[in-house]
């Protein structure tokens, strides 16, 4: 297998309390962007289903890495998933496969130096997904409901930008600033990390 070749992302995350009507939260964020210049497509409903790997110790978590494999795509093929780096400087890999791997051959696809990944967790995401244009620029959002297998359920709306142009960088960030006066609550932690700290059976909180 060919190791995947690490690209940058960067990303603005935001809390989203359990009770919140989407409907009208969808209603703020898209007037929050198209009041600063942002054209944006219609949102979309997808739903993922994620493996997450990790070390007995959780050694991928406390060094805020992240190791996944996503289904839900519409040719049903697998994607796996490994990021390291804060959201502000995060970067990704991709990994397809037509069919699911062992959390030792997830490791091996990256090229990774874990010899006891397991599987950590699973969950269920829910997205309501849009894309933003602005001169050139574009950004991915997501209002994100995700549902621990086993444990509990929390909500995060997310922007980011893949791409290293500094001007791409400067943008997202006017736009968080913009979620953040429409009122939104703004987080640094991956979502990873939420999904084993919604966990009962990890005592990390």
């Amino acid at each position: 297998m060919g190791r995947p070749p690490l690209r940058p992302e960067f990303e603005r995350k935001f809390d989203i309390p359990p009770m919140e009507d989407e409907a009208l939260l969808m209603l703020r964020i898209s007037e929050a962007l198209t009041s600063t210049g942002w054209v944006l497509e219609a949102p979309r409903r997808v739903e993922r289903q994620y493996v997450h790997f990790d070390t007995p110790d959780l050694r991928l978590y406390r060094k805020g890495r992240t190791l996944r494999g996503l289904r839900g795509f519409p040719d049903d093929r697998i994607r796996y998933d490994y990021k390291h780096g804060p959201l502000t400087d995060r970067w990704e890999a991709n990994y397809w496969s037509d069919v699911p791997l062992s959390p030792g051959q997830v490791v091996d696809a990256f090229g990774l130096r874990y010899d006891d990944v397991r599987v950590a967790a699973r969950s269920v995401s829910s997205h309501v997904k849009f894309k933003a244009e602005q001169d050139g620029i574009v950004l991915r959002a997501k209002l994100d409901r995700v549902t621990v297998r086993g444990g509990g359920e929390f909500k995060e709306f997310e922007v980011e930008y893949k791409g290293d142009e500094r001007r791409g960088r400067r943008m997202l960030s006017r736009v968080g600033d913009a979620l953040a006066r429409a009122g939104l609550e703004s987080i640094g932690g991956q979502k990873y990390a939420r999904v084993i700290e919604h966990c009962p059976r990890y005592a990390v909180r």
